[in-house]
């Protein structure tokens, strides 16, 4: 039982020691969500994290915060995200999933779709209507 309990615990949070160097392990990364993903990525950029956050970025760490992760401890660095076009989600064709990576490591990321009635979510769901 305990280790079931493990498992699904595992699955519905972000592991934020996950290693990526690349955009190939970065599509690894959200096969472990069951996600599949574009052979390609969509964009490769850096962004950086802003040193204040605005209510909208406040607002997209809560979304973090509910996968694991904290983006204030990135405040002022350059991270890389990764995009990539999501082929296999259920409730849109116009998914895409961020990566966000800081010196190897996940640091955050999430799941956007631009439909008319889009939605932002972290990587294994819970909606947040944009």
């Amino acid at each position: 039982m305990l280790l079931i309990a493990l498992f699904i615990a595992s699955q519905s949070t972000a592991n934020a020691d996950y290693k990526v160097n690349s955009a190939e392990d970065a599509m690894r990364y959200l096969s472990g969500f069951g996600w599949e993903t574009a052979s390609e990525p969509s964009s490769v950029r850096t962004v950086q994290i802003p040193a204040q956050f605005s209510k909208s970025y406040d607002d997209y760490n809560s979304l973090q915060l509910k996968q694991g992760f904290d983006l204030t401890q990135y405040r002022s660095r350059a991270v890389t995200v990764y995009t990539f076009k999501l082929c296999n989600h259920p409730d849109s064709d116009n998914v895409f999933a961020n990566v966000m990576v800081c010196d190897g490591i996940v640091i955050g990321g999430d799941l956007v779709s631009y439909d008319i009635n889009g939605f932002l979510t972290g990587f294994g769901g819970s909606y947040v209507k944009k």
